[in-house]
């Protein structure tokens, strides 16, 4: 049985919802749409270099990266942003950096620094962005996807109600497991088992 930790309560009219800026400041980004350079410090001092990651040397292509940021809206529980940042070096992918902010329960909230990620295929059109396929769910979960990068910003806002959009809620779910298991944190595994119950079966999978 799921977590009652996340539920609503009866006096709110909307679950618990993360500040907008949380996530940002959780990736230590200066802003969400920054895609060069977009790293620094969490106080937002300095730019934070690949060689302080992973002791590269000065003489490499300038750090450049592509955001994913992801609200996720369960209809009676808290609501989350989730995001993953992936950093290049030129053609090479430094690290992903991932993490997710839970409304209500910071204690939830969790970030890392990953040199390999098996990232989601998304299956993004490769010049148009999906059509929104956000529905009537009033007692589902309803996301909001935005994928940015240097030359391009996409939004899809979307409930779950399509082959396409099921998959993407899953992959969604799997990132945030990714991180979890980093992360160690039983708050958020709880978290991630209420989000669990929201997302729809798939007869049709594989």
């Amino acid at each position: 049985m799921a977590s009652t930790r996340f539920q609503r309560s009866e006096n709110e009219v909307t679950p618990p919802i993360p500040d907008d800026n949380a996530l940002q400041e959780l990736l230590a980004l200066r802003m969400m749409g920054a895609c060069w350079h977009p790293f620094t410090d969490v106080k937002g001092a300095r730019k934070m270099t690949l060689g302080e990651m992973l002791n590269a040397k000065d003489v490499q292509p300038p750090l450049t990266g592509t955001i994913c940021s992801v609200r996720v809206m369960p209809s009676f529980h808290a609501w989350a942003d989730l995001g993953v940042v992936t950093a290049r070096r030129g053609d090479q992918v430094a690290f992903h950096r991932v993490g997710i902010v839970v409304g209500g329960e910071p204690a939830a909230n969790a970030r890392a620094d990953l040199v390999e990620l098996e990232l989601p295929a998304l299956d993004l059109p490769p010049l148009l962005p999906a059509p929104n396929d956000e529905g009537s769910m009033l007692d589902g979960c309803r996301y909001c996807a935005t994928f940015m990068s240097a030359g391009a910003n996409i939004t899809v806002r979307f409930s779950p109600v399509s082959a396409r959009y099921r998959a993407w809620a899953r992959s969604f779910h799997e990132l945030a497991h990714a991180l979890a298991r980093v992360a160690r944190n039983p708050v958020l595994d709880e978290y991630l088992d209420v989000w669990a119950t929201y997302l729809p079966s798939d007869p049709g999978r594989g």
